[in-house]
């Protein structure tokens, strides 16, 4: 179990290892720093290591409400704030998460009243979770919020967490009691998490309707229409065929040969 002591002694020490490796590291390339950071915040190589923050949603109207909710986030991280990804494979929605973390990165935050502001903490106050990584977790987790263990402290505690591909929980639906329960649990932690300077972002493969239609899903998206944006990103994916490009550029030959 983790209690709030341990958390604190968890983020000194992480804040005291951030500093020793930017000091000790040589400059890299322009993005090194921002990469570096995702890495921290536990995102996977195949993201990090290919940031870019100047990669742009395709679709217009999706990237000018993804572009206003990064800006606020500021601002959310005192008051709270939530946001919904939706949309087909490979439209960018993990690359959106990591332009919110990355906008997380050097912020000044405050506990409450009281406390001196300070930087957020990757890997422990912003953090990246495949969302069927967190099954077991969810699934062995008794329902305490002050002492879970130290990942569902994370997923209940975190400042910024950004959880992926949550509609891949779906595929129990072979097994109706761990997926009730499962999703039980997911209603849980974020019911707990509707609170200020708690902000919870979350993508699926699907549309915010589509999820809406699933009882379990159905309160915290309604939740995150409210407090915060829902969206859904359309177009087609941009991920790359071998030896095509990419799926649209690919449908684009098709159609100028046809």
């Amino acid at each position: 179990m983790t209690t709030t002591s341990e958390w604190s002694e968890l983020i000194a020490l992480a804040q005291q290892n951030a500093a020793q490796i930017a000091d000790a590291a040589p400059a890299r390339g322009p993005h090194h720093e921002a990469r570096q950071w995702l890495r921290d915040c536990d995102f996977l190589p195949k993201y990090h290591e290919r940031y870019d923050p100047a990669v742009r949603l395709d679709d217009a109207p999706s990237e000018a409400a993804l572009a206003a909710w990064v800006e606020d986030l500021p601002r959310m991280l005192t008051d709270g704030g939530w946001l919904f990804l939706g949309g087909h494979v490979g439209t960018r929605k993990s690359y959106a998460l990591c332009r919110i973390a990355h906008k997380a990165m050097g912020l000044q935050v405050s506990r409450g009243e009281g406390w001196q502001p300070r930087q957020l903490v990757p890997g422990a106050e912003v953090v990246w979770y495949f969302a069927p990584s967190i099954q077991s977790s969810l699934l062995t987790w008794d329902g305490d919020c002050d002492d879970a263990p130290g990942s569902m402290y994370r997923l209940l505690h975190a400042r910024l967490l950004l959880l992926d591909d949550v509609d891949r929980f779906l595929e129990l639906r072979d097994n109706d009691f761990a997926l009730g329960k499962l999703l039980s649990k997911l209603d849980t932690l974020m019911e707990y998490r509707d609170q200020p300077r708690l902000v919870t972002v979350v993508t699926a493969n699907r549309w915010a309707q589509d999820m809406r239609e699933v009882p379990e899903f159905c309160r915290w998206i309604d939740r995150a229409g409210e407090r915060g944006a829902l969206i859904d990103i359309h177009g087609g994916s941009v991920r790359r065929i071998a030896g095509r490009g990419t799926q649209r550029g690919a449908e684009l030959a098709e159609q100028r040969s046809a």
